[in-house]
């Protein structure tokens, strides 16, 4: 069994692993993801990371927005990777070269996620999954609304997937603020941007407890110039925005009536939207609420598993 007794010797082997044949940041990434990428949607609950002091300062593996996690009290809490959710919901993009090549480039050539909503539900104690909110550590083209509220989000998700009861993520409205954004939100499994946002006596209570989060509203690949990417990686030349008015929220078409336009959009829908009945559960540490002198341990299953050590314990 695996024996780490401090923080710091937790990072030293990380960082070992990821200088080796290092060249640029974004080969590095790109060649450290391609590995990992292809999944056939069969994982069962995820398990979480817990957000450290060591996430908040490695600007290498979290970007310069790393300081966020400490500013905005994230340290101490679990949180998750979208990209877990998404290679669930959907094996078939996350395992499609053609379009993920295009999750990595800083130029032009980037494209990012639109139409989605995602909503997290606890029925064992409705504060864990209303609380689940983006990160600001990890920024990743996503805004949440935790229990119906607008909270510290720059938007609203639609009223139609808001409750007391959910938390919700839908796309922001500038995804290409920071090339990062659409990079954190596809394919980062170093620094979370997920988080439960629960602090004290609330967040000990949702030790133990599983989230399950659904995808409300399909997924669309836009690039650069918010032109609709369809499920085989091409162009389809077809304006995001002129297709929004004919989709209902859930992501099927209006009554097109006699509009030419809505007729021709009807016809390939199927092939640009990506759509799944998945439930993906995300499993709440039993330690939640603990002092976070712990650090995420990757056992044999790097991308899915993590365990806690204490500074100078065994594996828990």
């Amino acid at each position: 069994m695996l024996k780490l007794k401090t923080l710091d010797a937790f990072y030293k082997i990380q960082d070992c692993k990821c200088d080796q044949d290092k060249t640029s940041d974004e080969e590095k990434d790109k060649g450290k993801d391609k590995g990992e990428i292809v999944d056939d949607g069969s994982k069962e609950a995820i398990e979480s990371m817990l957000i450290t002091e060591k996430h908040a300062i490695d600007k290498d593996n979290c970007s310069s927005y790393a300081g966020n996690y400490k500013s905005y009290g994230e340290v101490g809490k679990p949180g998750w990777f979208t990209k877990d959710l998404l290679k669930q919901f959907f094996p078939d993009l996350m395992s499609n070269k053609e379009i993920v090549d295009h999750f990595y480039t800083k130029d032009g050539k980037q494209y990012h996620a639109d139409n989605f909503a995602i909503t997290f539900k606890c029925e064992e104690n409705t504060k864990c999954g209303s609380n689940i909110n983006f990160t600001w550590g990890g920024p990743s083209s996503m805004w949440c609304n935790k229990g119906g509220k607008t909270g510290n989000a720059s938007l609203r998700c639609p009223e139609d997937f808001q409750s007391d009861q959910t938390s919700v993520c839908c796309p922001s409205t500038a995804p290409y603020w920071d090339y990062i954004y659409s990079k954190n939100f596809f394919l980062n499994d170093r620094c979370p941007n997920l988080v439960l946002d629960l602090k004290g006596k609330e967040l000990e209570e949702c030790a133990g407890k599983t989230i399950v989060a659904k995808l409300k509203s399909p997924l669309i690949i836009l690039d650069y110039s918010n032109k609709i990417i369809d499920k085989d990686g091409n162009d389809t030349g077809i304006y995001y925005s002129y297709l929004k008015p004919f989709l209902n929220p859930d992501g099927t078409m209006k009554d097109c009536g006699s509009n030419a336009k809505c007729q021709e959009y009807a016809k390939i829908i199927d092939k640009i939207l990506w759509t799944s009945d998945k439930e993906v559960t995300l499993k709440i540490p039993d330690n939640s609420g603990e002092k976070s002198s712990y650090s995420p341990s990757v056992g044999n299953n790097q991308d899915e598993t993590f365990s806690y050590h204490d500074y100078g314990n065994d594996l828990i």
